[in-house]
């Protein structure tokens, strides 16, 4: 700990007892302190060292180190920069991880790795989609992440629902969530997101991303190295919305990907419903779109036609696009969806049928009670697309033989 460091600016103080608590904002950390201690802090509201500052304060030595090195930890205290700011770290560590997954090491990348996204302020109906990270890993918490004793290899999920254990042998790993103080601008927010994506695939890895609002994805898939790739959209809404007069938000996030992202070549979206006047959706010729009515008409097969086998996709899945009956912990739910063993049986066929190189869920909002099964639904949904990359990979191998 020779380094300068300076006091977390966005830190919130909370009386709590006899001490106070310390809560960092968009970091998912807290610290509990004593008067003593919140006065020690403040020391470093000009960048210092430990060392420094423990020459200046000498009473026990011993508990003073240990707690600075606790505040470094908890974020109460960050890096000092050559201007002296405080620099954030780009991503946090979480509690549960998905799975119970070990957390991300660039030293030895995993087959998928997690990530949260919790951001909702580009959304246009009911927030509260930054709270679908945690949702979703606390659901995730049946299916533990665990090693075979004697092989030392991922004994992989079962699914009861299948049959059959899924992700055997697969190695995950979960990335924590990106850091995103409240307040932050959008753009440097969605800056920091897509430099995170980055360092995650170029370790090789798989990137499975839990969101937050829908614009989250624009984010997402620039970070993405393929030099040209399609997505497979999921989603009760075109998401079209017209990005010439409204800033970037979760209706409009597939226009922006189009006018922006110019290797994007295909957008197949699924699930659509829901009556609208017709200058709401863009035409281009980039664009396929399959209602509900035709899904359930035409299946798997006539998306699977508009889906080039020579193009790798990243699959966006919006939770609303299952019926709000059985997920409605979302912000702008809309009736006549897909049932949640249609939703992962078509993740599952397109994910092994074709090459996919990342995944999202999102607008996944907090649990509205114990009958809610939103976060549920997700879990189910990621495992589903993974479980489908693996046999897919496996059976292209296989043929390849």
């Amino acid at each position: 700990m020779a380094e300068r460091y300076v006091l977390n600016e966005s830190l919130e103080i909370v009386e709590h007892g006899e001490g106070f608590e310390l809560r960092m904002s968009g970091l998912a950390s807290s610290l509990r302190v004593t008067r003593y201690q919140l006065n020690l802090l403040q020391q470093f509201v000009t960048p210092t060292s430990p060392s420094a500052m423990l020459e200046r304060f000498p009473y026990d030595r011993s508990a003073t180190s240990q707690f600075l090195e606790a505040a470094v930890a908890a974020f109460a205290l960050l890096p000092a920069g050559p201007n002296g700011e405080g620099l954030r770290p780009n991503r946090v560590p979480v509690r549960p991880t998905m799975f119970g997954a070990p957390c991300f090491d660039p030293a030895a990348p995993p087959a998928f790795v997690f990530l949260g996204v919790p951001f909702d302020r580009n959304t246009s109906g009911r927030a509260g989609a930054r709270f679908g990270p945690v949702a979703v890993r606390n659901s995730g918490e049946a299916a533990h992440y665990q090693l075979d004793p004697k092989k030392l290899t991922p004994m992989g999920i079962h699914d009861h629902a299948r049959g059959r254990t899924v992700l055997e042998g697969v190695t995950l790993a979960d990335a924590g969530d990106v850091s995103l103080p409240m307040g932050e601008a959008p753009e440097l927010a969605f800056a920091r997101v897509s430099e995170v994506v980055g360092e995650l695939v170029d370790c090789g890895s798989i990137p499975i991303v839990i969101g937050g609002d829908h614009s989250v994805t624009y984010a997402v898939v620039r970070a993405l190295p393929a030099e040209r790739f399609g997505i497979i959209h999921f989603d009760a809404h075109t998401d079209l919305g017209d990005s010439r007069v409204d800033k970037l938000h979760h209706g409009n996030v597939f226009s922006v990907v189009l006018d922006k992202l110019e290797y994007v070549e295909r957008l197949v979206q699924i699930g659509l419903r829901g009556i609208v006047e017709g200058s709401a959706h863009t035409q281009d010729e980039r664009v396929h779109a399959f209602g509900m009515d035709q899904v359930r008409r035409d299946g798997l097969g006539a998306i699977l036609e508009t889906l080039p086998e020579d193009l790798p996709y990243y699959v966006s899945i919006d939770i609303d696009v299952v019926d709000p009956a059985f997920a409605p912990s979302t912000g702008t739910p809309v009736v006549g969806g897909l049932f949640p063993h249609e939703l992962k049986d078509l993740a599952h066929e397109l994910a092994r049928k074709r090459d996919i190189i990342g995944c999202d869920v999102v607008e996944v909002g907090p649990e509205l009670g114990p009958a809610d099964g939103t976060s549920s639904v997700a879990v189910e949904v990621v495992l589903s697309v993974m479980d489908g990359i693996v046999r897919g990979l496996a059976e292209r191998l296989e043929a390849k033989a």
